[in-house]
């Protein structure tokens, strides 16, 4: 199942915290892959226990594994980070 698939179903049973993650992950697309904990915590403003609280809660088993999976992230929006790659 894909990253937005999975977003989908629990995304009305995250809190608001887990909520700013994940619709950071929709709007980022495939570039999610490019970005870091640390880039996340900054845009997002949470800690890095609700990232990986977000990605337990979407069947991975932390930050790591979703950028294992990043093939499963859905293609870009063209919104995403600006990661100097082309």
């Amino acid at each position: 199942m894909k990253l937005k698939e999975k977003n989908h179903q629990s995304y009305f049973e995250l809190t608001p915290a887990e909520k700013k993650v994940a619709d950071h992950f929709l709007w980022a697309g495939a570039d999610i892959i490019y970005e870091t904990m640390n880039d996340i915590k900054e845009k997002t403003k949470v800690g890095d226990a609700t990232i990986v609280r977000l990605c337990h809660k979407l069947g991975y088993s932390g930050f790591s594994d979703l950028h294992v999976c990043g093939s499963h992230v859905p293609e870009s929006t063209g919104r995403g980070i600006s990661s100097g790659r082309s």
